[in-house]
């Protein structure tokens, strides 16, 4: 576990970032949603919460045929 200062929203936008060239083949939309009260920085994992994203977001795009993926 390692604990350092990191941005989730930035995170966010980063992993989905990476993921725009898949959801455009697929012809999805893919939206980027970061809540206002989110903080702009937070002390965690930043490596094992891309982790999780990326599987999430992987799956969500794998199993939609139409429509949009909203992270």
């Amino acid at each position: 576990y390692e604990a350092t200062v990191f941005s989730p929203g930035k995170l966010m936008t980063d992993i989905a970032s990476v993921f725009s060239y898949q959801a455009t083949r697929k012809r999805l939309q893919l939206r980027t949603e970061i809540d206002k009260s989110l903080p702009a920085a937070v002390v965690g994992d930043p490596l094992r919460l891309r982790e999780v994203i990326v599987n999430l977001l992987g799956n969500a795009l794998k199993f939609t045929e139409r429509g949009e993926v909203v992270v």
